[in-house]
């Protein structure tokens, strides 16, 4: 199943064969497998379908869709989308593979990225004792040690690349703060500068 360790990507890219083509008016369908399971993919025409997509998207989907063979390696960027409980694939941009070892890196990096990942999941789920405060009433504690709290989770929750998303700082610190306190925190790093988002629900701190 894809997306087991529970990050959410905008935009993704996977590597591999087509086991079968469904050519319609208005799209192509491909079903690709890569050893590990198989996924259904859908690239539209330019003229039909691309209204959904991003500029970025649109860019990458300059021409009309080709029809690739069965049982060649293929490069497929686009999205994860659900529709009744079915996962699929939305392409903007569909290359054949030339280079084999290109296959082996893709491999290579995915295996990086799932331990990267699951290092940082499992980080996530670390006591927050490590950040426990005194006994004192929270109303007693200051903005300042507040924001520096929620900075600190910030980068223990978080990922280099991406940083860290809002729902697993809420959920790390829930024994200390409400959500509420989490996201006035959120707003008031944003404002002074010290954090950043490069993506919706993500938030990384600013390197001073």
């Amino acid at each position: 199943m894809p997306l087991t360790i529970g990050l959410i990507k905008k935009h993704i890219c996977i590597i591999g064969v087509i086991r079968a083509i469904l050519v319609k008016q208005t799209s192509v369908s491909y079903t690709i497998e890569d050893g590990t399971g198989a996924i259904d993919i859908r690239q539209w025409d330019d003229a039909v379908g691309s209204s959904a997509f991003t500029e970025t998207e649109k860019s990458m989907d300059a021409n009309e869709a080709d029809v690739y063979p069965r049982d060649i390696y293929v490069k497929v960027y686009g999205r994860i989308q659900s529709y009744s409980d079915r996962i699929f694939y939305i392409s903007f941009k569909t290359v054949p593979i030339k280079d084999f070892n290109e296959i082996t890196f893709h491999y290579l990096d995915a295996i990086h990225v799932y331990l990267e990942s699951t290092a940082i999941k499992n980080k996530t789920c670390l006591s927050s004792s490590n950040i426990q405060l005194s006994n004192s009433p929270f109303h007693k504690i200051s903005r300042n040690n507040i924001n520096g709290i929620v900075k600190r989770a910030i980068k223990v929750c978080g990922d280099e690349e991406v940083g860290s998303h809002i729902s697993s700082i809420i959920n790390h610190l829930k024994n200390m703060f409400d959500e509420t306190q989490v996201m006035r925190s959120l707003n008031e790093l944003a404002e002074e500068g010290q954090i950043y988002s490069l993506m919706d629900e993500y938030v990384q701190l600013v390197d001073l």
